[in-house]
């Protein structure tokens, strides 16, 4: 699946970990001191935009452009959300591994060639939040 990224780049994410996608409207987004938050159903579940999980300084336009979110389980079993402005489509990529040169980057699986000849980072939204969870960092969001 292919959706816009940090500096308007396009992310390649790995499907396995998504449970759901949801169109949302702005007003089931909820901003409290803690972070972000979306009920579904009669759960209050953590959601995060993708461009901080990719890019933790980043600054955060409107809400309002945030109308797709991603239902994810991480590799623990935890639920969360990570929001999107847009989702490209989905298709099948051929992931190529950065090799030896190149440090893990955490929830980066490698990258891919896009049809229109860019590159993209293929990246695993649950392993990411895993590692993210593990971290000694916090994100914070920043608007």
């Amino acid at each position: 699946m292919a959706t816009p990224g940090p500096l308007h780049g396009t992310v390649a994410l790995v499907t396995s970990g998504i449970a759901q996608f949801l169109m949302l409207t702005p007003d089931q987004i909820v901003r409290d001191e803690n972070g972000l938050w979306l009920t579904l159903g009669e759960d209050r579940l953590a959601a995060l935009p993708l461009d901080a999980l990719m890019d933790p300084n980043a600054e955060l336009g409107a809400l309002e452009r945030l109308t797709i979110g991603l239902l994810v389980t991480d590799n623990t079993g935890l639920r969360r959300v990570v929001l999107t402005r847009a989702v490209d489509g989905m298709r099948s990529v051929i992931v190529k591994g950065f090799g030896p040169y190149v440090a893990p980057i955490p929830g980066v699986r490698g990258a891919t060639i896009l049809g229109t000849g860019g590159e993209a980072p293929v990246v695993d939204l649950g392993q990411l939040l895993s590692d993210l969870d593990r971290s000694s960092i916090g994100l914070t969001l920043r608007t």
